[in-house]
């Protein structure tokens, strides 16, 4: 009877899925669990990432280029590392561990911040919130970037194509649960209390991950390889690889340009809030709210148009249309 019973609820399961996804049946598992771990993880991040850009919003557009030039040398730096750490290790025990260390570190900077940080705008309150800025975007780039690499070793090619816009989706959610609770609870409950909330959501991205239901031959469903091998390569191999393919170094340059260009748009709202807005709670209140609106405007264009423009428009005018809007 509990056999029936659970294969019931795995048809159920699939059969729910299936109006909103082509997911095969043997892929149920590792699409929920993947939907649930992006979740956990974004969220964790936009529970920061307001409290991240109330430093840039307090510090002005001069000191905030100065301090995009120390979040670059730190990036290189933490980048060799982890690359030198990731070719010898599997993704899925990399994950746990690097997750694990960004708890530790933002542990640490709410005992610092509790014991340091109490008279806002102070000189030690300045330092420590650069210092904050800093890691945070380091912590933004490998949260999101192990998460992908770990749903590349996951999912083959033609499963990617089917399934990533829905597990995406599931990010998108966390983003505003995360924008959200940040919103709803740092006049309250305090900017450095927010951290502890952010590393729970974290260690259950963790947890997701040591229950992803790998198949019989390593990947999600039955996609031949794995979890055990370590992804293997040189530290510098993504730089070669790059190097050589005027493929992705096309993509590279898109990329670059767009965050340019996005840059003048996160300076003119640093500048807008920080002369707006004079404390840190209302700032911090206020640019969570802004992501929150941020994220429900990115689930309905996922939703409703984003598909309907590529397959009207084709994959290139879509792109070309971004910088437009």
């Amino acid at each position: 009877m509990g056999g029936d019973d659970h294969r019931n609820s795995d048809g159920l399961i699939h059969s729910l899925l299936r109006r909103v996804v082509d997911v095969r049946a043997n892929e149920v598992g590792a699409l929920s669990v993947s939907f649930v771990f992006f979740f956990f993880a974004l969220s964790s991040w936009f529970v920061l990432r307001p409290m991240r850009d109330t430093v840039a919003a307090s510090i002005g557009s001069t000191a905030l280029s100065v301090l995009w030039i120390g979040t670059l040398s730190t990036m290189l730096v933490a980048n060799a590392l982890f690359s030198a750490v990731v070719v010898r290790l599997p993704p899925r025990k990399i994950i746990p561990y690097a997750y694990h260390a960004i708890v530790v570190s933002l542990i640490a900077f709410y005992f610092v911040f509790r014991r340091y940080g109490a008279v806002e705008g102070s000189a030690s309150d300045i330092m420590m919130g650069k210092a904050f800025y800093v890691w945070t975007s380091v912590f933004n780039l490998f949260v999101t970037s192990l998460f992908w690499c770990f749903m590349a070793d996951a999912f083959r090619s033609d499963q990617a194509k089917r399934l990533f816009g829905f597990i995406g989706v599931g990010g998108t959610l966390g983003s505003i649960v995360g924008s959200a609770a940040t919103a709803s609870l740092a006049r309250n409950l305090g900017s450095a209390n927010l951290l502890l909330v952010s590393c729970v959501l974290l260690e259950l991205a963790v947890l997701t991950v040591i229950r992803f239901p790998w198949g019989a031959q390593g990947r999600a469903g039955d996609a031949p390889a794995a979890e055990t091998t370590a992804l293997g390569g040189s530290v510098w191999a993504g730089f070669t690889n790059l190097a050589k393919s005027p493929y992705l170094l096309t993509i590279a340059g898109f990329l670059a340009l767009f965050t340019v260009g996005s840059s003048f748009l996160y300076f003119q709202q640093s500048a807008i809030v920080g002369a707006t807005f004079t404390d840190r709670a209302s700032r911090t209140e206020v640019l969570a709210k802004i992501e929150f609106a941020v994220g429900v405007g990115t689930i309905i264009t996922q939703m409703f148009f984003t598909g309907r423009i590529i397959r009207w428009f084709g994959l290139v005018t879509a792109l070309a249309f971004l910088p437009i809007v």
